[in-house]
């Protein structure tokens, strides 16, 4: 199964899953930007399946509106997702030199020691709590 969409609630992302042939899905105006003001959820019919990850305290879940939504739009459409233009979800730790209001998506989502989620990876449903490995569990070989 592969990320077909993405919904966040604090530290909680849980994936739409679609099957790996299926090219076609989409949702309401997902050729508009931005993504947050304008696009709908994927349809039912391209949704096999959900994954759900929750993150400790100590991580920060990040989105493209997370640092644009003081001037009120993102740069992304949900298609820009879909074309692998930028991650959906950007995962980042927090370490002695972080601070939760320094950390933003425009900044921080290509860091090296980050996890990104980008539409059209691979994933296995479920439910999951993050223990620093979701490789090992998460993910289809």
């Amino acid at each position: 199964m592969k990320i077909i969409d993405f919904e966040t609630r604090g530290n909680v992302v849980r994936f739409a899953l679609g099957k790996n042939n299926c090219y076609d899905y989409s949702g309401d105006d997902w050729d508009d930007h931005p993504y947050e003001h304008n696009a709908g959820e994927v349809y039912d019919s391209y949704v096999e399946a959900y994954a759900t990850i929750m993150f400790p305290f100590n991580y920060v879940v990040l989105t493209p509106e997370s640092d644009w939504h003081y001037n009120g739009n993102s740069p992304f459409c949900k298609d820009d997702f879909k074309a692998r233009k930028a991650p959906c979800v950007a995962v980042i730790k927090l370490t002695d030199n972080d601070y939760v209001w320094d950390v933003c998506y425009s900044k921080d989502a290509l860091r090296a020691d980050i996890l990104r989620f980008y539409f059209e990876d691979k994933m296995e449903p479920g439910v999951y709590i993050y223990d620093g490995d979701l490789k090992k569990t998460l993910f289809e070989n």
